[in-house]
């Protein structure tokens, strides 16, 4: 899947950057981030009856980290 291939996906803020998000994958898990990607999910309509409501969109950042890097999801 993605992992063996070297990329993660997080669902991250609205308001983050491509800087911000490589800062902070690198804080937080110490590996090196070769390149984001980001991908903006827009909102969807959903109806209930007569009434319309929308499920509210969001942003998903796909990071790809250098070769030989690896981010340990479950603790083996």
């Amino acid at each position: 899947m993605l992992a063996e291939k070297n990329h993660y996906v997080f669902k991250v803020s609205p308001s983050a950057n491509k800087q911000q998000i490589k800062q902070a994958v690198q804080d937080l898990y110490g590996v090196a981030v070769e390149k984001v990607r980001i991908i903006n999910i827009p909102r969807k309509a959903r109806r209930l009856g007569k009434s319309q409501g929308f499920k509210p969109g969001f942003r998903k950042a796909m990071v790809k980290l250098i070769q030989g890097e690896k981010i340990e999801i479950m603790p083996r």
